[in-house]
């Protein structure tokens, strides 16, 4: 195979890894009524903690108004709600209601089973395997990010 197939390969399975994923993550989160990314904004709330929108934003790789509309979705389902900083008024943070909270817990424990069945049967080695090359996959996109970056920035 020559390098512009495999290339070409390297993208077509990236293509399908993202869309098998994002069915099985869009199957986990259907009984919540939930998104997939709304899943994901409860979950990084869940670990992280209360955030700023603008941190949301920054986390999740979504701009700003998409965020701000998916909280306002989740409030209404009463699985986030905003509340101002203590030490500062103007801050507002989005956190998990305190009902979600219970909710989130069992949710995410299926979501770790999900997640254990999934990489049941890989060897240690396989999963070894697939952490050096999407990790190297990764770099690759951040060194391409930051080139850009600096092309903007001339």
């Amino acid at each position: 195979m020559d390098d512009i197939n495999k290339k070409q390969e390297i993208m077509k399975l990236y293509r399908s890894i993202n869309e098998k994923f994002r069915m099985l993550r869009r199957e986990q989160f259907k009984h919540l009524k939930m998104t997939g990314t709304q899943g994901m904004m409860a979950g990084m709330i869940m670990h992280h903690g209360a955030m700023k929108i603008s941190d949301l934003s920054q986390h999740m790789n979504l701009s700003l108004s998409t965020v701000s509309e998916m909280v306002n979705k989740l409030e209404k389902m009463n699985v986030l709600m905003r509340k101002r900083d203590d030490k500062d008024r103007r801050i507002v943070k989005v956190d998990l209601t305190d009902a979600y909270k219970i909710k989130s817990k069992e949710h995410f424990a299926h979501f770790q089973q999900f997640t254990d069945n999934l990489f049941s049967n890989a060897t240690e080695q396989e999963i070894k395997i697939m952490i050096s090359g999407l990790s190297t996959f990764n770099n690759l996109l951040e060194q391409n990010i930051n080139q850009q970056d600096k092309e903007t920035i001339k």
